[in-house]
């Protein structure tokens, strides 16, 4: 399993994760989700859509890395492929801040699971 997570300039997902645009720095929130996934549907739910940008999700990175946002929507797994990213690429790339969120907002099956006695699956 994985799920929605954030990830991008340390100080803005913390806001992220506590869901606040209101207080402080958070109101500078500017929060990227893939605009063609559920993400984008389950971080409206409880993110202002005036901090939320849907973008293509192979635009995140650039995005985030241009100022387009500060943080990013994904999942945990994406989110530490592109921490690994920064890292290989060297200055001014490793240097970037990047931090990843510590709450998981929703729960993704990564693969499909059966049982042996299922009758759709057992012919397949």
């Amino acid at each position: 399993y994985d799920g929605l997570q954030f990830g991008g300039d340390p100080e803005y997902v913390e806001c992220a994760d506590r869901a606040d645009t209101r207080f402080g720095v958070c109101r500078g929130l500017r929060l990227c989700v893939p605009e063609e996934t559920t993400l984008a549907d389950t971080v409206r739910d409880f993110i202002p859509n005036i901090n939320v940008l849907g973008v293509p999700s192979a635009s995140l990175g650039s995005a985030l890395l241009s100022g387009k946002c500060n943080t990013v929507a994904g999942t945990g797994y994406s989110g530490a492929v592109f921490k690994a990213y920064l890292l290989s690429q060297g200055p001014p790339l490793s240097t970037h801040p990047f931090a990843m969120g510590e709450n998981m907002f929703s729960k993704v099956a990564m693969s499909i699971a059966t049982r042996d006695d299922d009758p759709e699956w057992t012919d397949f």
